[in-house]
C-alpha cells in the first residue's frame, strides 16, 4: 500500500496491522481522487473507520488542508500515527480514538469531504449515511460524502431528508457512493 499521487507520492504505508482492516485498494483510491481532482486542496477531510488512514493520507498528499482520522482499533490507530509521522504529515492530521458514529454526534467541526470505510456485512454503510443525514452540519456547504461498500451490500439508501445520492462506481468488489446535500427548494 502505497501514496498515488501529491508530495508523498510513491512512499510506502505502515499497515494494515488490524486484522479487521480492509484498505481501499490503490485502483479504487486513485479512481476516488481522480473524481475528487484539484478540488480536493485546501479542503478539510473526515476519513470515518479510518483503518490505516490510506484516505485521509492521501488527500494531504494531494493538498488537502487537514485530515481527520476515527478510528476505534488501538493498533489500526497506532499505523495511522505513525504513517503520520513518517510522511511528515503531523500538523495536518489528526488521530482519534473512539467510534465512528459517536464522533459524527459529538463533533462541532465541519468537513468539505467526509470518507466512511466501514465494515462490510453488517449495514453500517447505511446507519453512517443516516447519522451524518441527522446532523448535515458535520458536511461542510457544498460537500461530499464517500461511502465504501462490497457492491453487493447495496440495496438503496436509508431514507433520508438531507443528503441525496449523486453518483456511485463500482471498482472490482468495491463500491464508492458519492452523496451531497441537497439545495433547498
Amino acid at each position: 500500500m502505497r501514496i498515488i499521487g501529491g508530495t508523498a507520492r510513491g512512499r510506502k504505508l505502515v499497515g494494515p496491522s488490524s486484522e479487521g482492516t480492509r484498505p481501499l485498494s490503490d485502483r479504487a483510491r486513485e479512481a476516488l481522487f481522480n473524481i475528487l481532482g484539484p478540488g480536493i486542496r485546501g479542503e478539510r477531510v473526515l476519513d470515518l473507520f479510518a483503518g490505516t488512514g490510506a484516505v485521509g493520507l492521501e488527500a494531504i498528499s494531494r493538498g488537502a488542508l487537514s485530515a481527520t482520522f476515527v478510528e476505534r482499533d488501538r493498533k489500526a490507530l497506532g499505523d495511522i500515527q505513525r504513517n503520520l509521522d513518517m510522511l511528515g504529515f503531523g500538523d495536518q492530521g489528526k488521530a482519534v480514538s473512539g467510534d465512528a458514529l459517536g464522533f459524527l454526534g459529538r463533533t462541532r467541526e465541519a468537513f468539505d469531504v467526509i470518507f466512511a470505510g466501514p465494515p462490510q456485512w453488517d449495514g453500517l454503510w447505511k446507519t453512517t449515511i443516516a447519522a451524518l443525514d441527522a446532523r448535515p452540519e458535520v458536511l461542510a456547504d457544498g460537500g461530499v460524502l464517500i461511502t465504501q461498500l462490497d457492491p453487493s451490500e447495496d440495496d438503496g439508501d436509508p431514507d433520508l431528508e438531507v443528503l441525496a445520492r449523486v453518483e456511485a462506481r463500482t471498482y472490482g468488489k468495491t463500491l464508492l457512493l458519492f452523496h451531497e446535500a441537497r439545495q433547498p427548494d
